[in-house]
């Protein structure tokens, strides 16, 4: 076997341009890659034009789309928001749900297939919210959320709590207004959160600062990692996310491939590295079983079933999306991160 390697340095024309050099230079019989929702699109079309078949590794929705040849081996944001919300609604019984996101690919995107998929089962989004990626500040977009922001709309309620607040006022020497006389609006079972753990922090802060706790954080893969519980604060026992490993599982801290990635660089793999080398692996056992031409290969990979990845058994399905076992995540009184065991009701 023979590597050929292709630096697309994240731009378009030259995923392209790489493309056509590992396919009219180096002949090779597949593609991995790329990475990059912005290149990943230009290496899936040019490899499918050429007749190539490719895996790619990136989130971006639609991918496979782009033609026959063209396969993923992700955790999409499909995937993910799917079993995410079959599990807060059919095991937590959860109905409605809020929703605060950064106004970015990934968080416009990871919304919108939440809200849809919310909405198919039944459910109800009752308050959504966004923000910059750039936000360091999350007070107002969580005042925003849960209907403290906006004095008018409850200006009579805010009236009659002043006018309480100033009565007991009168025998204390506090002249300012508190920014809590409003009772926030929660009637949502969870908020989901797509954005990584510091932004989460931040607005599980904000949420216990104005006094929203009885409720769960739902996340996305960006989650399972390191850190989680010193971020979640208050809603440490109430987060729920979804990735296709923990590392606390058996089948994660016994697999060859683990072992042999920590010895050689003396730290646990991620999800791209399991994805990457899962990738290589069924590319290669593909080819030792005879498939040696680029038709025969992609026929191959469409038929792909129960296939022994690093972690687990590997499938394709129409779409041609490998599909891995998903997992729901949550977090463990000493912080580390365990499957969701036992799925409790939403507290009321």
């Amino acid at each position: 076997f023979k590597l050929a390697i292709v630096d697309s340095e994240g731009r378009p024309d030259n995923a392209r341009a790489g493309v056509e050099r590992l396919v009219r230079e180096d002949n090779v019989i597949a593609i991995i890659g790329s990475l990059l929702s912005k290149t990943a699109s230009a290496v899936a079309t040019k490899a499918n034009e050429l007749g190539v078949p490719s895996i790619a590794l990136s989130q971006k929705s639609g991918l496979t789309e782009t033609g026959t040849t063209v396969f993923r081996n992700s955790l999409t944001s499909e995937m993910q928001v799917r079993y995410l919300v079959k599990v807060a609604m059919e095991q937590m019984g959860m109905k409605k749900f809020a929703v605060i996101y950064p106004n970015d690919q990934y968080g416009i995107e990871f919304t919108n297939i939440f809200w849809d998929e919310v909405l198919a089962r039944g459910g109800k989004i009752v308050a959504a919210q966004t923000y910059s990626n750039k936000e360091t500040d999350f007070r107002y977009p969580v005042q925003r959320l849960i209907g403290t922001y906006y004095l008018e709309a409850r200006r009579d309620e805010f009236n009659a709590k002043y006018k309480d607040w100033s009565e007991q006022q009168k025998k204390s020497a506090r002249s300012s207004t508190p920014d809590d006389l409003l009772n926030p609006i929660s009637d949502f079972d969870a908020v989901f959160v797509p954005d990584n753990i510091k932004a989460m922090g931040q607005i599980s802060a904000m949420l216990s600062y104005n006094g929203v706790k009885n409720v769960y954080l739902l996340g996305t893969n960006l989650w399972n990692t390191n850190g989680l519980a010193k971020r979640a604060g208050h809603f440490s026992g109430k987060t729920v996310f979804v990735d296709s490993f923990v590392s606390t599982d058996p089948n994660y801290s016994q697999s060859q491939f683990v072992r042999e990635y920590k010895n050689l660089f003396n730290e646990e793999p991620g999800i791209f590295e399991i994805q990457g080398y899962d990738s290589a692996l069924l590319i290669r056992q593909m080819i030792m079983q005879g498939n040696t031409s680029r038709e025969s290969l992609t026929r191959s990979l469409s038929q792909l079933e129960n296939f022994p990845g690093s972690l687990s058994p590997l499938s394709i399905t129409a779409d041609r999306e490998v599909m891995r076992p998903l997992v729901a995540l949550t977090l463990e009184k000493d912080g580390g991160i365990i499957p969701l065991a036992v799925a409790p009701s939403p507290a009321k």
